[in-house]
């Protein structure tokens, strides 16, 4: 690649005069220059992005949809170019592996994204039982809203991680300061400018290039500027944290995928020849520059001989025996010192070690798979992040097949790291059910640990992060939710409102459980909670109303068995076949008074009762207009019973018809009414 400056992408901010700093590959030299942002820069690309959170924010999630999917079609299109540009700037940048670059289906990831777009940030609808307000529905929704302005930050090479950064926030309706990487800048512009094409506006997705030496302060100065909402991170665990701890400090949501120290159980019942083609894959691929490369094999010691025949069978058709670049030459120098600490400590190397490996550039390591590894060594516990493997054998002859299992559980815990795990064994109930116990955000069955399911949510635990990418969690984790309670009246009843909260749903059926532990179980009918506390959404008073229905010939039993619980009988108060209660004397504060009637089953009084519950619970919008009548009556100066009963008698009237009771009927009521006031 010809050695070209690589600018930022800042819409509207293109200075004619600018520093660069050098990308160098480990094995190649030079690759090309690169525009070293400076604050103004990081101000230029915040400002840029916020000014378009507000039109980008507002597309529908339709728009947003069909511009990932055909950003997904250039991408998978040959024809394009934009895959081989790509894919050719990453191994021009790095030492990536063309089998990496080809692992995932980066169109059908994003695809899937778009897919479940709609699921993912649709409203959800709750029914908010026991949370009803005077003025509200009985209705909550959860609405989710964006972020607004997303950090991206990425150190790491393979496409789909640059998708998944960009992407996922986007469709959820954020716009993007991408960070790139330092080692990659140029890919991940290429990935921006194919986003760009594909519909995204230029100031929605801006780029921003940091030299090493410049990350700390300006990364400080983009997570902390209140424009930013949210972050997501991938990368190393401590430049992770050093992330996180930032915005924790500023109070912004952050996504961070970080590093890990994979294990890989193998079950008594485990299939070695099967296994060990996994494991080396899942070891090696990339040159074990994956996160979730496999970076521990723990097996019962008896099985560790079998695997290594399995191992060194597998390696002799393997085709990356080659010394593998790995990301730079410190890199190289960290993993070279791990696996000399190993074998200067008792482990051994179960392949052939090359004699020219002592001579090897700096940034090129063999791979190795080292046996007998214990806890005394650096590779037991430090992710290597390149070609090695380490095998703990946990000590079985003679021990009960549970208690070893226990021990491999608890070596791959034993690890501050949590992000991929693979359980390997035939009986796959067993497997799975081990797999339950091992502390890690994916734990496969029968496979290699690097495994990442465009749609399915990933990411870690522990040192390995929080958050989840991908899929419908993944959309999610880029907007927050808010409660929306729509309210249903056209007035605020304040006064009313202040009482219902009051009321207690739990002491009303409290009361009831007590009242049916007085009576022998043949003896009420039921027990019926009416009034206006028994209908969702409507203000009420702090009133209990509770109907206590009981056949005719039982009335006088139940007057004796209220009355010997210490009940105050107040008799029928004018109201034929019912006969009023008081509850036993209580503490005035101890909640909401309680009107109390035991009544004959069928009687006008009780069907009076049931009828306005009853169509009130059913009709919202009758239900308001009542909840209205009464609060303009009850908020009227120097209004009497007299006149608020009869302010309500024309909507009530209309109640109990819809709710079958008759002219006649509704006679006799209103004549009750008048001679108990």
């Amino acid at each position: 690649m010809a050695q070209t400056a690589v600018r930022n992408l800042i819409h509207g901010h293109q200075p004619a005069h600018f520093t660069t700093y050098d990308v160098v590959h480990p094995q190649h030299g030079l690759v090309h220059a690169v525009e070293r942002s400076t604050e103004t820069d990081v101000f230029a690309a915040i400002g840029a992005a916020h000014r378009a959170s507000l039109s980008w924010r507002q597309t529908s999630l339709a728009e947003r949809t069909e511009i990932v999917r055909k950003a997904a079609d250039l991408l998978a299109d040959d024809g394009s170019g934009w895959r081989r540009r790509i894919d050719d700037a990453n191994e021009a940048e790095t030492p990536v592996s063309p089998k990496w670059l080809g692992v995932f289906d980066v169109p059908a990831f994003m695809r899937g994204l778009a897919d479940v777009a709609e699921r993912a940030l649709a409203d959800e609808e709750v029914k908010a039982n026991g949370c009803r307000t005077a003025s509200a529905s009985p209705w909550r929704r959860g609405m989710r809203w964006v972020a607004s302005l997303d950090v991206a930050k990425l150190t790491y090479q393979a496409t789909i991680l640059m998708m998944r950064a960009t992407v996922t926030p986007l469709l959820a309706g954020n716009t993007v300061v991408f960070k790139t990487s330092e080692t990659t800048p140029y890919t991940q512009t290429l990935v921006a400018q194919l986003l760009h094409e594909a519909g995204v506006p230029k100031d929605a997705l801006v780029v921003l290039h940091v030299a090493v030496e410049d990350a700390p302060k300006l990364v400080q100065v983009l997570i902390s500027d209140k424009r930013v909402r949210h972050v997501n991170f991938t990368g190393s665990t401590r430049v992770g944290s050093i992330i996180a701890r930032t915005a924790g400090e500023h109070l912004k949501p952050a996504i961070v995928e970080l590093g890990g120290k994979a294990p890989l159980v193998l079950l008594p019942d485990a299939d070695l020849d099967v296994a060990a083609s996994n494991i080396i894959a899942g070891a090696l691929l990339n040159a074990g520059q994956i996160c979730m490369s496999t970076e521990k094999v723990i097996v019962p010691a008896t099985m560790y001989p079998a695997l290594v025949v399995a191992l060194r069978e597998e390696w002799s058709s393997y085709e990356g025996k080659a010394a593998r670049g790995v990301a730079s030459a410190t890199s190289g120098d960290r993993i070279k010192k791990l696996v000399t600490d190993a074998l200067d400590k008792g482990a051994k190397n179960i392949l052939p070690f090359p004699s020219s490996a002592a001579s090897l550039p700096p940034g090129k390591v063999y791979p190795s798979i080292l046996g007998g590894v214990t806890r005394k060594m650096r590779l037991y516990t430090e992710e290597s992040f390149g070609p090695t493997l380490a095998i703990v054998a946990v000590p079985d002859e003679g021990r009960r097949e549970t208690s070893v299992i226990h021990d491999l559980v608890q070596i791959a815990n034993d690890t501050e790291y949590g992000l991929s795990a693979a359980v390997w064994g035939k009986d796959v109930a067993r497997a799975r059910a081990v797999a339950r116990g091992i502390d890690a955000g994916a734990v496969h069955i029968n496979t290699m640990t690097p495994g990442d399911s465009p749609l399915v949510p990933h990411g870690g635990c522990k040192s390995s992060g929080w958050g989840r990418f991908n899929g419908v969690e993944g959309l999610r984790a880029f907007t927050q939710v808010r409660e929306s309670h729509p309210h249903t009246l056209t007035t605020r009843y304040a006064a009313l409102k202040s009482r219902m909260q009051a009321r207690s749903a739990s002491r009303c059926t409290c009361l009831i459980s007590r009242l049916r532990a007085l009576f022998p179980p043949s003896l009420p009918i039921t027990i019926e909670h009416v009034g206006s506390t028994s209908v969702p959404g409507l203000a009420a008073k702090p009133i209990l109303d509770i109907d206590i229905v009981v056949a005719a010939s039982d009335l006088a039993q139940g007057i004796s068995v209220l009355k010997a619980a210490g009940y105050e009988h107040r008799g029928d108060q004018g109201v034929p076949s019912r006969e009023a209660f008081r509850l036993p004397a209580a503490p005035a504060a101890s909640g909401p008074r309680v009107n109390l009637y035991l009544c004959v089953d069928g009687v006008l009084a009780l069907r009076n009762h049931l009828a306005v519950r009853d169509v009130l619970r059913a009709d919202d919008a009758l239900r308001d207009e009542y909840a209205a009548t009464k609060y303009r009556l009850a908020s009227t100066q120097g209004i009497d019973m007299d006149s608020y009963v009869e302010g309500k008698s024309e909507v009530l009237g209309r109640i109990l018809a819809k709710g079958g009771i008759g002219a006649a009927e509704l006679a006799q009521i209103e004549e009750v009414n008048r001679d108990t006031r």
